[in-house]
């Protein structure tokens, strides 16, 4: 066996682990560094020679130059890396592929494109939840470069690729930029439906857990899903909970605005802010632990500003302290809310600038629009918040789940 794996710049960590885990059962694999942010996974395995690097450019800046020059250079690129993939599957004969999305930049988009016609067989594995059409929506809001007339050329020509907002039905929304879809048509290499998960030409999608795997099926994914788990999961069923605690553990999660470049610094801390200052208010920083947990693109300097609000910077993924947490409030859904779901933990889901719309629906959870219903909800849950002791998890299926996928 020999496998090729792509990671994306929120789960190098889930890749590194699974390069590990095969070199221990002494199976053949690379893994190809395409993100710059991936390259902390080079730090960590031992063994270079299983890293190839080829990073792609920030397409996002390319967007910005003119006609002309961002033409030059996506056909450039997209060339490159045409080119390239073809080349990187004959030299290394691969004949499994696993990849954390399947329908994104031209050099993954071209190396799945010829490991159809090769037959390899290609794994769909993105930890979390794979972004909806909404959810996409976010990314693309403001870039004038995304958005077409529905009286248009282009519009005729990849309708497939386009997504309406309800304010604005004569306006469409494309996945691609208006300039970059009709160079990666050029090369063959559109997936059939870019706005769904596993859209793309992958043969398998690995969900983290039944709820994004019902989560994936109602958003209309077609291809076979198989529920594997998670590195982050096996965090959770490894921890220990604290025999005691003296005060219920309240955990934050803030929405990375900055980070995904979908605001400014200015208007992201404004934001993240209000919502501290509200939790600040209920005098939480005496009568609960209050941590505030990150996500992996988010640097630890960039919120130092939380301790104004006697907020504490966890040191500790959200994985590794979950099964110890009472409540977690967050302003965005995503994979842990799930996870809150299937260990029972009350969650707040504070969407008061309405960025993203609600996706899982369940007891456990409240979702507040507004600062009048995050005020209820918050008095809502203190109220009823108790130390409970969890019951912790010691059965750990990933690595064997993960073996006995890469058999099929």
């Amino acid at each position: 066996m020999n496998i090729l794996m792509i990671p994306n710049t929120t789960s190098w960590d889930t890749y590194l682990a699974f390069g590990k885990f095969l070199k221990k059962k002494n199976i053949k694999y690379k893994i190809l560094v395409i993100h710059n942010n991936t390259k902390k996974i080079i730090k960590k395995l031992k063994t270079k020679k299983n890293i190839i690097i080829n990073t792609e450019p920030n397409y996002y800046k390319i967007y910005e130059n003119n006609f002309l020059l961002k033409s030059i250079l996506l056909f450039y690129y997209g060339l490159k890396y045409y080119c390239y993939s073809k080349n990187l599957l004959n030299k290394y004969k691969f004949d499994k592929i696993i990849t954390a999305g399947d329908r994104e930049t031209p050099l993954k988009l071209s190396l799945l494109k010829f490991a159809k016609k090769k037959n390899i067989k290609v794994y769909n594995y993105f930890p979390g939840i794979i972004a909806s059409p909404k959810m996409l929506l976010i990314s693309r809001k403001g870039k004038k470069n995304f958005y077409i007339s529905k009286n248009s050329l282009t519009y005729k020509i990849f309708k497939n690729y386009t997504f309406s907002q309800k304010k604005y039905n004569d306006i469409k929304i494309l996945y691609y930029d208006k300039i970059h879809i009709y160079i990666n048509k050029f090369f063959n290499i559109l997936p059939k439906n870019p706005w769904i998960p596993a859209g793309g030409s992958s043969d398998y999608f690995l969900a983290e857990n039944q709820i994004i795997k019902n989560h994936s099926l109602k958003l209309g994914c077609k291809k076979k899903i198989i529920v594997i788990g998670s590195l982050d999961q096996n965090y959770i069923q490894k921890s220990q909970t604290q025999k005691f605690k003296k005060k219920a553990k309240i955990a934050i999660l803030l929405t990375q605005w900055l980070e995904h470049n979908l605001e400014n610094l200015n208007e992201h801390q404004a934001r993240n802010k209000l919502l501290c200052s509200l939790l600040h208010k209920y005098n939480l920083n005496n009568k609960y632990d209050v941590r505030l947990y990150l996500h992996p693109k988010q640097k630890i300097n960039d919120y130092k500003w939380v301790k104004n609000y006697n907020i504490k910077i966890s040191k500790k993924k959200l994985a590794q302290d979950f099964l110890n947490i009472d409540l977690i409030l967050l302003s965005f859904s995503s994979s842990i809310v799930a996870w809150a779901i299937d260990y029972k933990i009350d969650i707040i889901i504070a969407n008061i600038f309405r960025e993203k719309h609600p996706i899982f629906h369940n007891k456990n959870i409240i979702y507040a629009n507004n600062l009048i219903e995050l005020n209820k909800a918050l008095s809502t849950k203190l109220q009823n918040i108790r130390k409970k002791k969890n019951i912790c998890i010691t059965k750990n299926l990933f690595e064997e789940n993960f073996l006995e996928v890469l058999k099929l």
